[in-house]
This record gives C-alpha cells, sequence and structure tokens, in this order.
C-alpha cells in the first residue's frame, strides 16, 4: 500500500511539474515551452492517469459538467475582457485570445480536461470503430502537424487555405468541412496501417 501511494504521489508530482511548465508558465509568464509532441504527450499521461488513479469529484458530472460550464465561460470572459481593456487604455492587443490559445494555455488546457471528465463518466456502449480512429489520433496529430514543412505543403501548398478565403461563405463552409474531414480520414489510415503492419509485429517479436 505504501508503495502504490508513493508512486501515486509520484505521478501526481510529475504531472503538476509539466502542467506548471507547460500550461502556467506559457500562460502567464510567455515562456517558450511550447511544443505539440511534447505537450500532446503530457495530455496522454493525464488521460491515462484520470482513468487508472481518479479522485473522487472526478468520477461525478454533477462536478465536472458545472466546471466545464465555468471554464467555457471563463475563456469568453477572458477574451471579451482583453478587448475591453484594450479599448479602454487605447492600445491595440496582438491577441485577445493570450488565455485560450495555444492549446497550452490554461483556459484551454482547463475547458478540455473538464470536457474529458464528463465524457469519460458518461457510460456509453462500445464501439470498435470508435476505439480504433481513436488509437490513431495521435499519429494524426503528428503527420499533419508535427513541422513547419508539413503545414506549409498540407494548409497552404495543397489545399490553399489562404486562396479559399475568397470563396463565398457556404462555398467556404463546406471546403472547410470536406477539407478537415479529408485530412483526418487520410492521416488516421496512414496510422493504421502503421500500428498493423508495423507496431503490432515490433511488439510481438520483443513482447510475446
Amino acid at each position: 500500500m505504501k508503495m502504490k501511494r508513493r508512486a501515486m504521489c509520484a505521478l501526481v508530482m510529475a504531472l503538476a511539474m509539466l502542467l506548471t511548465m507547460f500550461s502556467i508558465c506559457g500562460t502567464f509568464l510567455s515562456a517558450n515551452v511550447y511544443h505539440h509532441v511534447f505537450w500532446y504527450a503530457t495530455l496522454y499521461l493525464v488521460g491515462a492517469a484520470v482513468r487508472m488513479h481518479p479522485f473522487g469529484w472526478m468520477e461525478r458530472n454533477t462536478v465536472c459538467a458545472p466546471l466545464l460550464v465555468f471554464s467555457v465561460a471563463a475563456a469568453w470572459c477572458s477574451v471579451v475582457g482583453v478587448n475591453l481593456l484594450a479599448w479602454w487604455l487605447g492600445h491595440p492587443v496582438r491577441s485577445p485570445y493570450c488565455f485560450v490559445v495555444d492549446s497550452n494555455k490554461l483556459l484551454a488546457f482547463s475547458t478540455a480536461f473538464f470536457a474529458f471528465l464528463v465524457f469519460n463518466n458518461w457510460r456509453l456502449p462500445q464501439s470498435r470503430f470508435v476505439n480504433t480512429v481513436a488509437s490513431t489520433t495521435f499519429g494524426v496529430l503528428l503527420i499533419h502537424a508535427a513541422t513547419d514543412g508539413m503545414r506549409k505543403w498540407l494548409w497552404r501548398d495543397f489545399v490553399n487555405v489562404p486562396g479559399a478565403y475568397s470563396m463565398p461563405l457556404p462555398a467556404l463552409i463546406g471546403y472547410s468541412v470536406v477539407v478537415m474531414f479529408g485530412v483526418f480520414a487520410v492521416c488516421s489510415a496512414l496510422d493504421w496501417l502503421r500500428i498493423r503492419f508495423v507496431e503490432r509485429p515490433i511488439f510481438k517479436m520483443f513482447f510475446k
């Protein structure tokens, strides 16, 4: 029991350190510590810790749902508040989304965290298809957005996002939806192939 408690304390301390570095420092100190891969790896660790060792309140939507609503409202108020402050001071603000964007910012993380808890507490039926697609999401991130070169080629050169701004609004909405689902589907299929024909055979080779 003592070993289990020590391991739990070590896990909580490690996650607290990572979240402080990535989220709190990245929000309030403008620290340049954000990196997609390491941040999303941290989120995976947070999700795994919640699934394996949840605190009591994390399993009650009577607590998590109001916290989610509060977090969304706080994110909205932060954007409005920064704009109002800039207007009152008479200085343009570079980004009114400083507490929300990028995904490591504190209010973005809190919204995602409480949304995860709410959906985690719902007892939904299992779906093999959904679980298979979910297993590829980290690969989707790494394929389509891990490098500046890939982002430039995919979003600017291939699907021509800047050129799409000149489309009529209905066409722009339709084009955006098709591109979004198309990119996700192709990247998900590529990562499923990697899991099926590369990862699993290697794992079976070393872990009987």
